[in-house]
């Protein structure tokens, strides 16, 4: 077991100390309390972002499930190893929900969980069973003494072990009745482990240093002191039950006990003086080997080592790639799957090579107490997002950007003649003293990383749970906890803001006056993603960035929590504006909290919304037949469009979307979709118009596909194309002046994509407006044209192309130019922090992006418009990214926001579209299939563009688009020329 799990470990029992104390000073109100419903801010993806505790099998539907310190428990199917569902648990504060215990039904439907899992509310623990399927909890079995640290589940599926904290031994349930049918409280420490073998007989290993056996009837035979250690590791039953393999986690030895006497059958070792322990057990599904790894020291691969012959053959090292494992389980095909620090899963083949590893979307701080780098003014920070400080990500609050690093920016202030630091760093309990005083930080606390205030007047100290200010007395001003280890701490030069960051992979602002978090930012370790909040829910993100953070909210105690992604309040609270100036904002005046976005939360809620079964088959058509069982319960807003998406194709037509009647409060149907992967994602929508309601699951057909033609759907192309605004007057002309050729784009585009399309689609309808066809570009018509994809289904194809001029607001909503637009309506837009609604000649972005998020198919949407050159202001092409990409269509756009869009004069037509033009013929079909891709006509035009442009002034053009449509075939070369 690597040290990071150790420690975990021994901090895990240290902890239930510290919450008993903290329920032993509230027992007052604690046995009435409940949940709070304040809603809880996490970062969020396929994978854990906490260390995986468990790793348990369901055998039925070849899945696994994952029980992460991050307080879910995830279920992934094989061999793809593909997320299904999330399960989540009532949460508070720094620990309650915090997970030990998993256990699997036989038949897969039931994942028991227990930890510390109501201690915070009730004084005793509970187990709660979820439902696999659905993802609901279905059970809490409460009365618990302690905090629940092992579960097991019997073969048979009668019987459920529970392991339990303090001395409180084991008891076991009827899964029938849920009621006690034997316990054993004659234990001196904690239960550390339980296995129940093949034949019903149930094994315990506990802190107290024994091993202990029960037959099938529960009844005690054995009980065995381990001498060499306390800190017992895993237990685990040999197939046939003749054997018990026992780990030690702070000792290179595992043990092989016969059964039933547990007298020493063997004692194993391996030849590295460097292994500190062998934790981790596991039989081979035959019984033929034992798989043993536990702590080694360094950066390289943790060992795996094999015992043959049943376990009492000599130990091979196996090479099994440069990983560091925290858990392991064999499976039925001789593979492997592994949990490692980072923490990710890996899934190995019968011979040791990697198949496909999942990993974690946090940056790792460990090494950031140094390399947390901060401006004067707190608004440009660096963080370093790799081990030893490599892979440093720079971010500027007031650009919203990720610019290169700024020598400007300072590390923490780590010396004072002022301040007299001992064990700071690394100090824990008494050792960490300020001038002297003692920290009394609790003996499970440590110290990670401090920073000195500027001006020499305090110290701010983080710790595993908290962030804390002294004064030079050694005297606590502040504390602040976390629910996170905070790894990084630095102070502005400026006495504003100490800035922090977490395990978790956020960074947090705090004023530095009393401690209030304002701010808080998460980068992705892609290298490109991030988002940006407060804690009244306003954000600013990249383009997916607010595919990741989100806010769990309880609901109660008997019921699964809620969780809601940023993205799906992406039209309310997706306010780059308020985000630039939030620091500024703060120094001048109290900022809206948590409280704030509660309310807002319980006004938006959107629906609960599940799937709960899919199934598979092969249809009279030759393609994969899914049929899901979805469930929808409003909560505040009524339900309006139902969509399902497939492989982030949207497969709903619009006219079968909408929610009518009783169905807008609550509905139950078995929707079919078709498709031609035997590996897919399927993701559920309601709209709700201000907020959106997400369910999503994986769904794999396991035979072979038969072999089937392509299916060609129909293209629909919507050109517009203004040059001339008839309601701008003579004078007015010098502000917003007309354009020589987007009414010749619009048309030009229209004929290309119909005379190209032709050999790739069954069908091609363009709905062509310019200031050359009979009926105009005025807003009401151009609203007209739009109703046009509504007859897309999910084999089209969908092309909007907009030629105009583009204003911005400074919330970053788009609008449209249109031939009867008034200058009055553009200067509220330029001049308004927040413009909706208030500029009603004008073509509200929001209205485009309805539409195509209406829309079934394959959508893009291409913009080729500009700013007009006497108009202060600029066009936000990042949040018309971010709100395409949250609909999941492509866009392509002609340039940055603060860059314009230029006509080239000898092409007339604007640059960005004649390049567009050019890329669908012959040149841009890079690998000579025939076809032009959305991705192929991007990489061609865009050093068209670049080569070009006027020397002068830069245009880059932009594309974000899904994997899915950056593939789709836009334009046959052959037709094209």
């Amino acid at each position: 077991m690597p040290k990071l799990i150790v420690r975990a470990w021994r901090v895990a029992q240290a902890l239930f100390g510290v919450l008993l104390y903290a329920l032993g000073i509230t027992a007052a109100c604690a046995a009435n309390a409940v949940p709070s419903t304040i809603p809880q801010f996490r970062v969020d993806s396929a994978m854990h972002t906490a260390a995986i505790g468990q790793i348990r099998a369901d055998a039925p539907r070849n899945r696994v499930v994952t029980l992460g310190s991050d307080r879910t428990v995830r279920i992934w199917q094989l061999p793809s190893l593909r997320l299904i569902r999330v399960l989540r648990l009532p949460q508070e504060g720094s620990i309650e929900g915090l997970p030990f215990g998993l256990a699997i039904s036989p038949d897969g439907r039931t994942v028991a969980v227990g930890g510390v899992t109501g201690l915070a509310w009730s004084k005793t623990a509970s187990i709660y069973l979820y439902d696999s399927v659905g993802g609901q909890m279905i059970r809490r079995i409460d009365g618990l003494d302690d905090r629940i640290s092992a579960l097991d589940w019997s073969p048979d599926g009668r019987f459920l072990a529970v392991g339990i904290a303090g001395n409180h031994g084991i008891r076991v349930l009827d899964t029938s009745t849920w009621r006690v049918v034997a316990r054993d409280d004659q234990y001196n420490d904690s239960v550390s482990f339980l296995h129940f073998s093949a034949q019903g007989w149930l094994a315990s290993s506990a802190a107290d240093g024994a091993v202990r056996l029960y037959d099938a009837a529960h009844a005690l035979v054995a009980r065995q002191a381990i001498g060499v250690s306390k800190l017992l590791g895993g237990v685990r039953f040999s197939p046939d039950g003749q054997m018990l393999a026992l780990g030690i986690i702070d000792k290179p030895l595992a043990l092989l006990l016969k059964v039933p006497s547990l007298d020493l059958a063997a004692l194993r070792q391996v030849p590295d003086a460097q292994q500190k322990g062998l934790c981790c057990i596991a039989w081979a599904r035959d019984g033929s080997a034992l798989f043993v790894n536990g702590e080694h020291p360094g950066s390289g691969a943790t060992p795996l080592y094999l015992f043959g012959n049943g376990g009492m053959g000599t130990p091979q090292r196996l090479a099994v790639g440069n990983q560091r494992f925290t858990n392991m389980l064999p499976l039925a095909d001789g593979g492997m799957l592994f949990a490692t620090t980072t923490p990710s899963l890996t899934l190995l083949d019968a011979r040791g090579s990697v198949v496909r590893t999942v990993g974690t979307v946090i940056g790792d701080f460990r090494d950031g107490q140094q390399q947390l780098l901060l401006s004067a003014d707190g608004q440009g920070i660096s963080v370093p997002m790799a081990r030893f400080g490599d892979k440093p990500r720079t971010f500027l609050v007031t650009d919203l950007d990720l610019p290169p690093l700024n020598a400007s920016l300072l590390a923490p202030k780590r010396s004072d003649s002022r301040f007299k630091l001992e064990g700071i760093p690394a100090g824990s309990g008494d050792a960490a003293r300020v001038n002297g005083k003692a920290m009394q930080l609790h003996p499970s606390d440590q110290v990670n990383a401090h920073a000195i205030a500027h001006d020499g007047g305090a110290v701010f100290v983080g710790t595993i749970w908290h962030l804390l200010k002294l004064d030079r007395a050694g005297s606590v001003i502040w504390r602040q906890d976390f629910g996170s280890e905070v790894r990084a701490v630095n102070a502005s030069g400026n006495g504003a803001w100490v800035v922090i960051a977490l395990a978790d992979g956020t960074v947090r602002w705090l004023r530095q006056s009393d401690g209030q978090e304002v701010l808080a930012f998460f980068p992705h370790n892609n290298g490109h993603d991030w988002v940006l909040w407060r804690a009244d829910g306003y954000y600013a993100s990249s383009e997916e960035g607010d595919q990741f953070v989100g806010w769990h909210v309880n609901r109660g105690v008997d019921r699964e929590p809620d969780f809601y992604r940023a993205v799906q309040f992406e039209r309310i609270f997706y306010r780059p504006d308020l985000l630039r100036s939030a620091l500024d904002d703060a120094r001048k005046s109290p900022m809206r909290g948590s409280s704030e976005l509660q309310a807002d939360l319980q006004r938006l809620a959107p629906a609960r919304l599940s799937v709960q079964d899919a199934t598979t088959r092969i249809n009279a058509k030759g393609r994969v037949e899914i049929s899901l069982k979805v469930a929808g319960q409003a909560e505040a807003l009524p339900m309006q469009q139902l969509a399902v998406y497939l492989n982030d194709i949207p497969v709903t037509p619009t006219v079968e979307r909408p929610l009518a009647g009783a169905n807008q409060r609550r509905f139950e149907r078995t929707l079919t979709i078709e498709s031609d992967s035997a590996q897919n994602d399927v993701r559920v929508e309601v709209d709700h118009g201000q907020s959106l309601a997400l369910a999503e699951t994986y769904v794999e057909f396991s035979n072979a596909l038969p072999s089937q033609a392509p299916r060609r759907g129909k293209l629909i192309v919507v050109a517009i194309g203004i040059n001339g605004f008839v309601k701008i007057t003579k004078e007015e002309k010098n502000q917003l002046d007309d354009l020589d050729f987007a009414a010749q784009d619009a048309e030009e585009v229209a004929k290309m994509l119909e005379r190209s399309g032709r050999g790739l689609f069954s069908q091609v309808k363009t709905v062509l407006l310019n200031d050359f066809t009979s009926v105009k570009p005025d807003r009401d018509e151009i609203r007209k044209a739009l109703a046009a994809l509504e007859e897309a289904g999910p084999d089209d194809t969908v092309v909007v192309f907009l030629a105009s001029h583009g204003f911005s607001d400074g919330a970053g909503n788009y609008y449209f130019m249109t031939r009867d637009g008034r200058l009055d309506d553009v200067m509220k837009v330029v001049r308004s922090p927040n413009s909706a609604g208030s500029a009603p000649s004008l073509m509200d972005g929001g209205e485009f992006f309805d539409a195509l998020r209406k829309t079934a198919g394959r959508r893009l949407l291409v913009v080729d418009t500009c700013h007009a050159r006497g108009i202060e202001g600029g066009l936000d092409t990042h949040s018309l990214r971010k709100r395409s990409a949250a609909s999941k269509f492509a866009f392509l756009v002609a340039a940055k926001g603060n860059e314009k869009s230029q006509e080239y004069e000898p092409g007339r037509h604007g640059l960005f579209t004649y390049a567009l033009l050019e890329s669908l013929k012959t040149g841009a079909d890079a690998n000579r299939d025939g076809m032009v891709t959305v991705q192929e006509a991007f990489d061609h035009l865009a050093p068209m563009v670049e080569s070009l442009r006027a020397r002068r002034s830069r245009q880059t053009p932009q594309l974000i688009a899904p994997d899915v449509l950056k593939v789709q075939a836009l334009a046959s070369v052959k037709d094209a020329r």
